[in-house]
């Protein structure tokens, strides 16, 4: 298999499997209080991250293997925490948006009758039914 920014080599995912201590100490530093689902979705983005560094860059890895290990631990840190930031930003968006829906204001029965009747509408009630609404030209709705 060619080495694309694409394709992710065996070899990249054989290093990154043997790299676990390293992916699970970025993992372990970057995260706070995280449920079992989510952490085995950042240790497959991790492991992804780390093969394919390892693919583009396996020139650092010969040369010097520790300014490897500690770059690629900085570009794991780095998608994880944007990873958690970009989650933590739509759930206090969608709350955000929940408690704007639950607080607006409902019309209460004189609030209705004053908007309808300024729009030139007249509500009847009939019983304790919903409310039904007449022109003043006697076309009923």
């Amino acid at each position: 298999m060619s080495t694309t920014s694409e394709t992710i080599t065996e070899a990249g995912f054989l290093a990154a499997l043997a790299a676990m201590p390293l992916i699970n100490g970025a993992i372990k530093h970057t995260t706070y209080r995280i449920g079992i689902a989510e952490r085995e979705d950042l240790v497959q983005d991790a492991i992804l991250t780390y093969a394919a560094f390892y693919d583009t860059h396996t020139e650092l890895w010969g040369a010097d293997p520790d300014a490897f290990r500690t770059q690629v631990y900085q570009k794991i840190r780095w998608l994880l925490l944007d990873k958690l930031r970009r989650e933590k930003w739509l759930t206090e968006r969608i709350e955000h948006d929940e408690a704007a829906l639950a607080n607006l204001p409902l019309a209460g029965d004189t609030e209705l009758a004053a908007i309808t009747q300024a729009c030139g509408l007249w509500l009847v009630r009939t019983g304790n039914g919903p409310w039904s609404s007449t022109t003043g030209c006697g076309v009923s709705r």
